[in-house]
């Protein structure tokens, strides 16, 4: 959970970041970067859906995972205002998280009846500090080698630059864990974080003319199929027939949001 309230706040930021090969694509993230950094808000949605179908004694079962979020952030000081919804195996769950900087601490404020009561936690700047900007952008800039130009499509009204590449071995790994994905697979299943095999696909829309990051698409299903080999491990007459997984990213009104104030019963 800290790690995803720490993805949170530093999203903004990290986001802008993102898998790197040739020398075109390089100075196409240098100029994301430059551009990210220059960003005093914006607002991101998420989708993030898994299913999975098992097989056992004659037996077929299929075990969706949905979830959605929207979140707005401000980086001055940091603060983020976010609902998430899921749907896991048939069961309705959804949150509202309230996220702000005061001096050198981050406070989380989190509902899960409607915003009737808050709990609070406070966030480790430890925690913060692995998703520092800088770092993520040195392991981007390294993670693959096989990102290419693809064409230019319109994305809202928007012209913007496609790139296309994938992320493989250890860099995958490292990856699932810099963006709290390892966490968030594992508390939907109850083990422990897993280690990821095979390689996962990604495509990239950078705005045409600022280089401002637009969307990303993850197509995880072969890295969760080796997870879910993996958790199964020998258990008996038991298989998996299929698993799709797939994550979007959707990046909109920069510099939009001029303050986000706290949500009634957050002192």
């Amino acid at each position: 959970m800290k790690k995803l309230i720490s993805l949170a706040l530093c999203l903004a930021l990290i986001l802008g970041l993102a898998a790197c090969g040739g020398s075109d694509f390089e100075n196409a993230m240098t100029k994301a970067q430059a551009a990210s950094a220059e960003l005093k808000s914006m607002h991101v949605d998420m989708d993030m859906n898994i299913s999975f179908t098992m097989s056992a004694e004659g037996q077929s079962v299929e075990m969706p995972v949905a979830m959605t979020m929207s979140m707005d952030t401000l980086t001055d000081p940091m603060t983020s205002d976010s609902t998430v919804s899921m749907n896991m195996y048939g069961m309705e769950f959804s949150s509202r998280s309230y996220i702000r900087q005061d001096g050198d601490k981050y406070t989380a404020y989190t509902s899960t009846d409607g915003g009737s009561t808050w709990s609070a936690q406070e966030v480790d700047v430890g925690d913060i500090s692995q998703y520092d900007a800088a770092k993520s952008l040195d392991f981007y800039l390294g993670a693959a080698e096989s990102f290419t130009l693809t064409g230019e499509e319109e994305l809202d009204g928007v012209k913007a630059l496609r790139y296309d590449g994938e992320l493989t071995g250890d860099k995958l790994n490292e990856a699932m864990a810099l963006t709290g994905a390892d966490d968030m697979i594992a508390s939907t299943s109850g083990t422990e974080a897993p280690s990821f095999t095979g390689s996962m696909p990604m495509t990239i829309w950078l705005d045409s003319e600022s280089y401002l990051p637009l969307r990303y698409d993850l197509d995880m299903g072969e890295i969760m199929t080796g997870y879910m080999q993996q958790s199964l491990g020998e258990t008996e007459g038991v298989t998996v027939d299929s698993v799709t997984a797939t994550v979007s990213m959707r990046l909109s009104n920069f510099d939009a949001i001029s303050e986000l104030p706290a949500p009634e019963g957050v002192a």
